[in-house]
Parts: structure tokens; sequence; C-alpha cells
């Protein structure tokens, strides 16, 4: 047992020693080499390299260097590529004792790393580990080559075998004004960082969350170093939890694309980077979309699988599986990353749809199919097809901007059993053209849809065209810029529950001193047209134009076996209605009312029909009907003094016109005429 201990206690004396003649010579390395140290991580990164001091490290054993600054390359800017309150270089024990120093890793702790893409793609790590410039005797910069360039995939896994509370800014000078990419509180952990070992490097950080991880990267590799970048076998793990949309689209250059929260997304990658192959699954509660500026809805959970391959620049999407609500949608596709382009063949199973909330109201989609094509351009449809609300639309065209909306797009409907075709055209200063086509659309359920106030009360077939000109800023039409014109007919029409011109004649027969029109006898007579609940109508034309925020009808024409109706009246879009026409009965009741009532026969036109002026006007789901006094009276005036002569009167007229009501008779005429007015 004591000869044990003694072994046990010179071991340890020795380790001891060891351990101590180690630290000893770290000190005196340090101290003779500082600046030749410096001078060879320098020349290794190819960057210019600052450092506050160098002294030993106890734990870890190694070198650490304070207040660490490399430059960035020249290319890119000014701002340092990395800058680190310290930066601590493990060594090797066994090599220390012997006089050498031979790495086991580096930790950064606090490191501030800035990585950017330029313009055409380069990022300004690619220059790691080149040459330097340095200035020769003329003052004249001059390149050195180093005899032996480590590989740079080797030089970044020892730099990064380990960080402490780090920040990596990624901007994207590619995309335009995107906004940078910021991973705050990093933390790194790579194992076996050497070259012909099988490396682990594990990542985590902070990316829309404040202080907690959501971003974690697992990242493995066989036989370091044996070969290049491009060909170096890896598979990799990338999850990102609670991504936030809408920040999301704003780091990647388009913002307001889209706005919501995605549950997760993993993305794994095996193979090599010039011959990847991928897998990534989204998951989403209720993700409001955009398309740039304009605001689709907020739609159902989505997930979404896919598998992709790619080989050079050719790119290949095997399975695509994105399920929304019940909608399952498949797709296949194929690409070019120089220049980038991708087409996918997409379509849905027969079941299951897809709810789309707009706020207002949610529509249901379902039936997909057709192929889109991204561009560097935008995207196409070539064409996409899919239901409504079970009504089929298809899309043809391309968007090419989308903040502010571009696109130039045919779309084709069959809506409420008839068919529509329109053109729409928005350029990038969002000016907006609308040319609408429309054919036997069935106005009962259209109106249910679109204008509630009115649901149940219209029926028919309506067919029209419209050209309609706009301003679209910020996703919607600018208040007031809609503009143009158009003509809606109709064709076997009804109105229910309102019985227009029996409306109209009550309404007349309800002014002071006026006789009852329309008989107990007539009515019964004429029970076609008194006596039905509704409006019928065989067919109308409503000439209408679009300006100043109201929806204006001039010589609208609604046609009936039994009467007319015409005038001119306005919609506003509170959902205010004013409309000033005439009813014209028909000949045949027309008789039979001068017959029955004398004073009928003051409302009567040339032609003998009788005409019945009114307004209706109120929120659209309060209408009210009156007769227009005004039109009346002007009629009854004209009735008892005879109509004025065309253009302007003879000046022997008015003379003669004073000189009848100078006349008593004259007075006795008209006190005549208006007893037979009011007394039948």
């Amino acid at each position: 047992m004591r000869i044990l201990t003694a072994g046990l206690a010179v071991t340890a004396a020795a380790l001891l020693g060891l351990a101590a003649f180690a630290v000893l010579n770290l000190r005196a390395l340090v101290g003779a080499h500082q600046g030749r140290l410096v001078a060879r991580i320098e020349r290794a990164i190819g960057r210019p390299f600052a450092v506050g001091d160098v002294s030993p490290s106890w734990w870890p054993l190694g070198i650490r260097l304070h207040a660490v600054t490399v430059g960035e390359d020249p290319a890119f800017g000014t701002e340092p590529f990395l800058d680190a309150e310290g930066v601590v270089m493990g060594v090797r024990a066994w090599p220390l004792v012997r006089g050498r120093i031979e790495a086991a890793g580096i930790t950064l702790e606090t490191p501030h790393l800035n990585l950017v893409r330029a313009e055409g793609g380069r990022w300004n790590v690619a220059s790691l580990g080149g040459p330097t410039a340095r200035k020769d005797g003329r003052g004249k910069s001059k390149e050195r080559r180093l005899a032996l360039r480590v590989p740079i995939e080797w030089m970044v896994g020892v730099a990064l075998a380990r960080v402490r509370d780090g920040t990596i800014t990624i901007t994207d000078r590619s995309r335009g004004a995107a906004a940078p990419v910021v991973l705050r509180h990093v933390s790194v952990r790579a194992t076996d960082v050497r070259v012909g070992a099988a490396a682990h490097v594990g990542v985590e950080a902070a990316l829309f969350r404040a202080s907690e991880p959501d971003v974690r990267l697992e990242l493995r590799t066989a036989a370091l170093g044996e070969h290049d970048l491009a060909h170096a076998p890896f598979t990799a793990r990338l999850t990102l939890d609670g991504v936030d949309m809408a920040e999301l689209s704003d780091r990647l250059g388009r913002p307001r694309f889209a706005s919501g929260r995605v549950q997760q997304v993993t993305i794994d990658v095996e193979g090599t980077l010039d011959r990847p192959h991928a897998t990534f699954a989204v998951e989403a509660t209720d993700p409001t979309l955009r398309i740039g500026a304009l605001p689709l809805g907020a739609l159902q959970p989505i997930a979404v699988q896919a598998r992709l391959s790619r080989a050079g620049e050719s790119l290949t999407i095997e399975d695509l599986r994105a399920t929304v609500g019940t909608l399952v949608v498949r797709g296949r596709g194929a690409g070019e990353l120089d220049p980038w382009r991708l087409s996918l063949d997409l379509r849905s199973d027969p079941a299951g749809a897809a709810g789309l909330d707009l706020g207002l109201r949610t529509i249901a989609l379902r039936a997909l199919e057709g192929r889109v094509a991204f561009g560097r351009a935008g995207v196409a449809f070539a064409p996409l097809s899919l239901h409504v609300d079970d009504v089929p639309v298809s899309l043809r065209g391309e968007m090419t901007g989308v903040d502010p909306p571009v696109m130039a797009m045919q779309v084709e409907a069959q809506p409420f059993g008839g068919t529509l075709a329109a053109g729409l055209a928005i350029d990038a200063s969002g000016a907006a053209r609308a040319q609408i086509e429309a054919a036997a659309i069935a106005l009962g359920p259209a109106t249910t849809r679109l204008v509630p106030e009115v649901a149940g009360r219209v029926e028919g077939r309506g067919s029209g065209t419209a050209v309609l000109t706009g301003r679209i800023v910020d996703g919607a039409i600018a208040v007031g810029s809609l503009t143009g014109g158009g003509t809606l007919g109709i064709v076997d029409g009804r109105l229910r529950d309102v019985n227009l011109p029996d409306r109209v004649v009550q309404s007349v027969e309800a002014l002071p001193f006026m006789p009852t029109l329309v008989s107990a006898s007539t009515r019964e007579r004429y029970s076609a047209l008194f006596a039905s609940r509704d409006t019928v109508i065989e067919s109308a034309t409503l000439p209408f134009t679009i300006a100043r925020r109201r929806l204006t009808v001039e010589h609208g024409v609604l046609v009936n076996p039994a009467y007319q109706v015409a005038g001119d009246g306005w919609l506003d879009e509170a959902r205010a209605l004013r409309f000033r026409g005439t009813v014209l009965l028909g000949s045949a009741v027309s008789r039979t009312l001068r017959e029955d009532v004398r004073a009928a026969k003051y409302l009567a036109t040339d032609d003998g029909r009788i005409a019945l002026p009114f307004v209706a006007r109120g929120q659209l789901d309060a209408v009210r009907v009156e007769p227009d006094v005004k039109r009346l009276r002007a009629r009854s005036l004209e009735a008892l003094l005879g109509p004025e002569r065309d253009g302007a009167a003879a000046p022997d007229a008015g003379a003669a016109r004073r000189e009848r009501r100078r006349d008593g008779g004259f007075e006795r005429q008209v006190i005549e005429r208006l007893e037979k007015l009011l007394r039948p």
C-alpha cells in the first residue's frame, strides 16, 4: 500500500512539475514570440489584425488575446470584419512541455462578426486566407503570397471551436435595401475540428426573440479539410422557432410580403455543396399573407414539406406537399440557379378546402391546379386555376413587382352561373386599369354575396361591360381615384317585395287634394300589375359612370309588359341611394285610368300614357319611394294653363297673356279646371 501511495505521489509530483514547466514555457514563448504570433495570424487570415494585449491563459491553457479586431476586405467597407473582447487559443499541454505551441481550439468571447454579400453575390468571407498587401520601401502596395494556404473551411472551423455570447450581422446588398439580419447571443460549440476528423458544430442564437435561442444549427462533416469546400460531404439541420414573418420579410428585402407567426421551420441538408439534397418542413397558424403591398388575408394552419436536390446550377423539387386547412396541394418542379428561375406544377387533392379570412368574410379555396413560374423578373401564372367559393377562376399573366404591385393579368371565371373575363394592369406608378366583361350572372346569389343589404330581394340575369381606372396606394385603391363607366343589362329580373308602380301610385294618391287614381275594379282588372308583391323586369339597361366616389346611372330604363320606368340616380360609397324616375304606365291601363278618373288625363303624356314621377332615396336597405311633387306641380300647371311655346316668347305673347288674365272669364276657366282636377 505504501508503495502504491508513493507511486501516486511521485506521479502527481511529476505531473505538477510538467504542468509548471509547461506554464513557464507558455509564458516564455508568449513573451518571446508575441509579435511573431500576431504577424503569423495576420498572414494566415489575409486581413489587417490588431490586438490590444497578449497574455497567457491558465484556464483553459493557452494564449489570450485582448481587444481583437480583424479588418474588412476594402471592397466591402471600412467597418471591422470581426471584433471581440477576447480570443483564447487553447494549446496542447505535451507539445508545450517540449517547447512547441500546438493549437487545441479557439474560443471567441463576445465577438461581433459582420457578414456582407455584395451586389454581385460575392461574400466578404471569400477573401479570408488570401494574400495581404504590404508596402515596399517606396510606399507602394505590394501583394504578398503565402507559401501554404490553409483551407478556409478548416481555418474557420478552428476559429469557431467555441463562441460565447456573440453577435452576427448579415447584410445582403444583392437584395437592395434589405434590412440586416442580426443574430444575438450566439453560442457555438465545436468538437473534433481538426484535419481528417469527423467534426461537429452546434450553433444557437436569438433572431426573433429578445434573449431565448430560436435558431439552432447542427452541422457534421467527415474528413475535415481533405476536400475542397464544394465537395466536402456534410449533414446539417437548421431549426427556427417562432418566426415573425413580417420581420423576416423586412430582413429579406421584401417588406410587408407576409405577417403572422410560424411555429417552426426545419431544414435538413445532406451531400455536398455542389450536389446537396434538402428537405424542409414549415408549420404555421393563421399567417396573414400579402403580395408586397397587396394584403390577401389570413389562411388557416399551414404545413409544408418538400424535398429538393441540386446538381451544379440545376435545381429539382422532387416532392412538394402543402396542407392548408384540409386542402392538400402536391407539386413538382425544376429550375436553375443562374439565372434564377423555378417552375412548379401544382395540383390539389379533390377533397378539402382552405379558408382565407378577408376580415369582413371568409372565402374557401379548393381545386387548385396549374403552373407557377418564378424568376428574377417576378412570378408568372401559366395558367393557374382554382375554385373560390365554388366559383371556377383561372389566372394567366405575370407579376413583376410587389411593392408597389406591378402586374398584367387575365382573369376568367364562371361566377354565379355566368361568365366573367377581366384584364387587369397595374404599372410601377400605381396606375391601374381594368376591362371587364360579364354575361348571364345570376343576380340573386351575386347580390346576396356582394351586397348583403339587399339579400333575397333581387333576381334575374345580369350582363355588362365596364372599363375602370384607379390608383393603387399601400395595397388599396386610393380614395376617390376610381373612375370609369360601362353598361349593365338585366333580363328576366324581379325585385322581391317591392311593387314599384303600385308604390308610386299610392304615394301620389296620398297627396292633399289628389283623387284616387286606381279604383278597386281597376286593381282587380289589372291584378298582375297592382296586386303583385314584386316588380317584374322583362329587361333593363343601366348605363353608369363612376367618379367622385359615386356610381351614377344616366337614362336608365326598366321595361315591363305593363309599364316602363326611366330615370337617373346615384349610389355613393356609404350605400346611400337617390333615384329620380318616372313610371310610365302602358296604353291599356292608362286608357282605363283616364276613363275612370277625369283628373288622370292631366298626368298623361302626349301619347296618352299616364306618367307618375317619383323619387327613391335613403340607405340601400331602407329606400323610401315618394312622389316627385315638383314635377307633378309643373305638370298640373301646364295642364291648367297650357304648354308654353318652344323658344323665346314673342313680344306680343306676354301682352296677350296679361290681357287674358285681366279678363274675368280666364279666372273662371282656371277655377273650373281645378274643380275638375280635385273632384272627378
